[in-house]
């Protein structure tokens, strides 16, 4: 890992991971979205509690051989519900780190216009 000084700031990279859902169909769909980050925090559950199995799964979309696959998902640490729900929160490392690099950004004029993250990130859709 590289040690970034927003990750010694923030103990978060600045490019994880993200799942993004539209706002628009969050607002018009907010039982469906409930639905779908529920299987989501369900699958991760599954592949934290069952590596060897996951990885037989993932191995038709990786075409890694089965250890090399389990060997990363031991590797990779699997964020839960209820430390998403820390993280994005606007206390929250990852929330706090958005911030960051949103003014980091826009001062230096990579991006347009200084982004409101509470625009971006909407944990009332969490289940």
């Amino acid at each position: 890992m590289i040690l970034t000084s927003v990750y010694k700031q923030f103990k978060f990279n600045a490019g994880p991971d993200v799942l993004v859902i539209n706002n628009k169909f969050a607002e018009e769909n907010p039982e469906t979205t409930k639905k779908l980050l529920k299987g989501y925090f369900k699958s991760i559950q599954f592949i934290k509690e069952n590596p060897t199995e996951a990885a037989k799964i993932f191995k038709e979309l990786s075409n890694l051989d089965v250890k090399e696959q389990e060997k990363i998902i031991k590797d990779i640490k699997w964020i839960d519900l209820s430390e998403q729900k820390k993280l994005l929160g606007s206390g929250g490392e990852f929330y706090k780190t958005i911030v960051h690099l949103s003014q980091f950004l826009s001062e230096h004029k990579l991006i347009n216009r200084k982004v409101d993250v509470k625009e971006w990130i909407n944990t009332d859709v969490l289940p």
